[in-house]
């Protein structure tokens, strides 16, 4: 009778180390399994990042690698996996000193995994050349446009000129850099300019359109682009100069509502006052807008005459007059001045009623200063100008 159970003792001890051993073998071929399945996801995230990397290399490169930071942006690789088969790739943009740095990231994401992947790309930047000879470029002209347009039919400039004189110097003439301008632009309508005859002075007024604009030859000649970077958003001294310059990489706003107003004055608008007695170069990547201000040269408690007197402004983009008035101090035919300003910028647009002197060049501005200033312009320029 003892020996009856003895047989199923024997299968027990055989068959509790196989069981152990089969349970043992499953959950190896799980721990595996989920390892694998590791391994392959976060390795389809990892080429998921590698696809959004080149993707933002193909799209610089078809887009002549524009000098701006692209926002996020998701692609997707596989529709029929909802939301987890895509990469978010960004492209962040910086100058530095005489390089494009441009810096791709990409997120690559695939059934909840993820991989980061980064690539820089530099370029050294290599100047253009663009010679424009002083017979068209000139210091001493106070507008130097590319296009010229008016807002609306009743906007206008009101010229005052230096009376008995038949026409201006060439190198004193509002330039038009832009050969031929299409559709209703300040120089096709009559409507938005007057030549007036300065202070009431003799002599009579000889100044017509086609002696007062001075068209440029060619139709490319496009403002050159500025240098922004560590220099941006502050006043700067040129060397041992009595010039001091701004750059700005963005809009810039002189209203002479704020501007006369020193408690709510930006760090820009408080150095165009600090600096009122130098010479100020003002470069801006973007566009400037010139509103409600007002007085002549003589009378220095005028916001024109004290703060805009002996400035040359510089815009890549337009430059908007609004209501401004510009004129010159003294009347009668001797004893003349103007408000020495320069503005060079792609586009002109016209608001309200402005008024500009035209007497003479900007003598004032360049009085032993020409050289300076012409050296600090083509230092803040991506091309090169020649002032020959």
């Amino acid at each position: 009778m003892r020996k009856r159970g003895s047989a199923l003792i024997y299968v027990l001890i055989i068959l509790v180390p196989v069981m152990i051993l089969a349970l043992s073998l499953a959950d190896l071929t799980t721990v595996d399994f989920k390892v694998s399945n590791h391994v392959i996801n976060s390795q389809q995230a990892f080429y998921n990042a590698e696809s959004g990397i080149e993707y933002a290399l193909k799209y610089l490169e078809l887009n002549d690698y524009p000098k701006e930071t692209k926002d996020a942006e998701r692609i997707y690789f596989d529709d029929s996996i909802s939301g987890n088969n895509y990469a978010d790739v960004k492209i962040n943009y910086k100058r530095e000193k005489d390089k494009d740095i441009f810096t791709i990231n990409s997120t690559g994401h695939y059934m909840g995994y993820q991989k980061n992947l980064q690539k820089e790309l530099s370029f050294n930047i290599v100047s253009t050349p663009v010679k424009i000879t002083s017979s068209i470029f000139n210091l001493k002209r106070k507008f130097m446009i590319k296009n010229i347009m008016v807002e609306g039919i009743s906007d206008r400039v009101n010229f005052y000129v230096k009376p008995g004189r038949d026409k201006k110097q060439d190198q004193d003439k509002f330039l038009i850099l832009s050969g031929s301008q299409t559709g209703s632009s300040f120089v096709e309508s009559g409507d938005n300019y007057s030549f007036v005859k300065n202070n009431g002075a003799g002599g009579g007024i000889k100044i017509n359109k086609d002696s007062f604009f001075y068209p440029a030859s060619r139709d490319d000649n496009s403002i050159p682009s500025i240098k922004t970077g560590d220099n941006s958003g502050k006043w700067l001294r040129y060397g041992g100069t009595d010039v001091y310059y701004y750059v700005s990489d963005g809009d810039i706003t002189i209203n002479g509502t704020i501007f006369t107003n020193s408690n709510d004055s930006t760090e820009f608008l408080k150095g165009l006052k600090q600096y009122s007695s130098s010479i100020r170069v003002i470069f801006v990547k973007g566009n400037v807008t010139l509103e409600n201000i007002f007085g002549n040269v003589d009378k220095k408690n005028t916001l024109a005459g004290k703060y805009m007197n002996n400035l040359l402004i510089y815009s890549t983009e337009s430059l908007t007059i609004k209501n401004v008035d510009f004129q010159s101090g003294a009347s009668g035919n001797s004893g003349q001045s103007d408000i020495n300003i320069c503005f060079i910028a792609n586009e002109l647009k016209v608001s309200g009623i402005n008024t500009i002197s035209y007497v003479s060049g900007n003598d004032g501005l360049l009085y032993q200063n020409q050289k300076n200033i012409e050296n600090l312009i083509t230092q803040n320029i991506i091309s090169d100008i020649d002032w020959e």
